[in-house]
């Protein structure tokens, strides 16, 4: 008794039928109900038979089980799987179970495998097929409204015609349960020309919003642009934007320098775009589409957080290595904005002219900033702006007179290519000028407020002024200076003169009573410099002093209107 090589079969659709039992419900109506067979070719009374055997099962198990009727039959050679996706509208899927072929004493046989087919597996595809029509054609029920039980056959007969033809029921597995789809594996090189591909495809057509890169029925890569986190990660645009750093290295290593530092932005880009929404959130979580784009601003607190000023290099000179504009007052602006594609080219040049030197290598530069700058950093604010959104959406008021205020103590850079700029001497002579130093605000404060996250200003005994600072490092100067300035007796006197006058009234009389103390005497208890939030070291709170926060906003309002009027 020899047995031959196995040959197996896969399972294969056997019939696919849509019925309703209330379209045909007295004796000779049975054809009624049926509203799509296939195949068309079976034979009317054999349809009848086999919608009256699925109908007759369906209304047996409901006997035991009203609410969850038979999903599915088992037999030796098939199964049969039934779904009711709208009421009274019955959909069936008869698929033949997998079969191996043998060879037994010379005969051919056939064994049929009954436990191969998964019952979740499949009733997810018959009620896949319902989705799909739903999604082109709408419910059974919407084509009965439309016309009649005509206009319903039309449908189901021109949309299940092909579609059954797509049904791959050999390969359905888990991920049909899901909807999902299989992965298609790749080296890392193939992968990232693939992605590249897609980036420029999407960098050129703006229309494209979803994007699906499939190989044998897998899944590549997909990409659903939702938001500014979610923007191609590279495209033409960025590589023309770093052209200049390819420049400058040889030609042979060109492509290499590219191909690389593309697979090094890849490698980080999760956390790339979850940095960058943190930061263009900074001071504005309303947005009214959600899209929120980082300013210099948000980009300077970035930079600071992660230490880069720190590397030899102020904020400054970053600006002038990142400088693209035609007008020198644009350089230091703080309101210029930085899509996505532009942050990831900044990092770029920032890593190349930062780590260059020690490396020679742009992949190298750009995984030595990511690991020593950016991972470890990002995201903890160091500075006084942004720190409490409650206080930073306050200050973020001032912010407009302030840069004026900055712009107007700005002086040309004595080197190319002479921009506006402001050094941190410039900061202290703008505050004697304005009459804010005091015996609170003393010169030797205003120096450690300048010299608190600054590399530059102090060397041992020696202090040095001649750093420039941008309008960040100005406006967290100036919150800063502002927790000095403003004492106790200013919050009472103004706390008093509201209550006099009412808080409509012109700062002008607060600002006469604080200049009516005499600068001279010793500061006593209640002119001690007051805690705030925004400091980082706040002194701690003395019972029984209690001062209210509209107090605090309008003496800090008394203090940039003074400013204003000296300008």
């Amino acid at each position: 008794m020899a047995a031959g090589p196995e040959k197996p079969l896969a399972p294969a659709l056997l019939g696919f039928f849509i019925y309703n039992p209330r379209l045909g419900p007295r004796e000779g109506e049975e054809e009624k109900k049926i509203l799509f067979y296939y195949p068309n070719e079976v034979e009317k009374n054999e349809k009848i038979r086999s919608v009256g055997l699925c109908e007759a099962i369906v209304q047996f198990t409901r006997t035991f089980s009203p609410l969850k009727p038979a999903k599915s039959l088992h037999t030796q050679k098939n199964r049969q799987f039934f779904n009711e996706p709208e009421e009274n509208f019955w959909m069936v899927m008869v698929v033949r179970n997998p079969v191996i072929g043998k060879q037994k004493d010379g005969k051919p046989t056939v064994e049929y495998q009954e436990e191969e087919l998964l019952d979740k597996v499949y009733s997810s595809v018959l009620q896949q097929c319902y989705n799909m029509y739903k999604l082109f054609n709408g419910t059974f029920r919407k084509a009965m409204e439309d016309g009649n039980v005509k206009v319903l056959k039309e449908r189901l007969e021109k949309f299940f015609h092909r579609y059954l033809q797509t049904l791959h029921l050999q390969s359905c597995d888990l991920l049909d349960v899901f909807s999902g789809i299989s992965f298609f594996p790749l080296d890392k090189m193939t992968y990232l020309r693939i992605q590249s591909f897609i980036n420029k495809m999407e960098e050129s057509l703006s229309i494209v919003k979803y994007t699906a890169f499939l190989y044998n029925d897998q899944l590549i890569c997909i990409k659903v642009v939702s938001g500014p986190e979610s923007l191609p990660p590279l495209g033409s645009t960025l590589e023309i934007e770093i052209s200049n750093l390819l420049a400058a290295l040889p030609e042979k290593d060109k492509n290499e320098e590219m191909r690389q530092i593309e697979f090094a932005v890849l490698s980080h880009i999760s956390e790339l775009r979850r940095i960058y929404t943190f930061y263009s959130r900074l001071g504005d979580d309303q947005s009214p589409d959600n899209a929120f784009q980082m300013s210099k601003l948000q980009f300077w607190r970035f930079l600071k957080d992660c230490r880069f000023h720190y590397c030899n290099v102020t904020l400054s000179d970053v600006d002038r290595i990142l400088e693209e504009k035609t007008s020198l007052e644009e350089i230091h602006s703080y309101s210029e904005k930085l899509l996505f594609r532009k942050f990831l080219a900044y990092l770029i040049y920032l890593s190349f002219r930062i780590y260059y030197e020690e490396f020679g290598n742009m992949f190298k530069c750009f995984s030595k900033m990511m690991t020593t700058n950016v991972l470890p950093n990002a995201c903890r604010i160091k500075g006084i702006l942004f720190r409490d959104q409650q206080e930073t959406v306050y200050a973020i008021s001032y912010i407009g007179k302030s840069w004026e205020i900055y712009q107007a103590f700005c002086r040309p850079n004595l080197v190319a290519p002479h921009e506006p700029t402001m050094k941190m001497r410039h900061f202290l002579w703008m505050l004697k000028d304005l009459r804010l130093v005091n015996k609170q605000l003393t010169a030797t404060k205003i120096v450690d407020v300048l010299a608190k996250d600054s590399p530059f200003v102090r060397d041992g005994e020696y202090t040095s002024l001649e750093t420039e600072i941008v309008f960040l490092e100005f406006f967290d100067a100036l919150l800063d200076c502002a927790l000095l300035y403003v004492t106790d007796d200013m919050l009472r006197q103004q706390v008093e003169w509201a209550s006099q006058r009412g808080s409509g009234g012109p700062l002008s009389d607060f600002s006469e009573g604080v200049k009516a103390s005499p600068p001279s005497q010793e500061l006593s208890s209640n002119q001690r410099q007051r805690p705030h939030p925004w400091r980082s070291e706040a002194l701690p709170p003395r019972p029984g002093r209690r001062v209210s926060a509209a107090a605090v906003r309008r003496a800090e309002s008394q203090a940039a209107g003074s400013a204003e009027l000296s300008l």
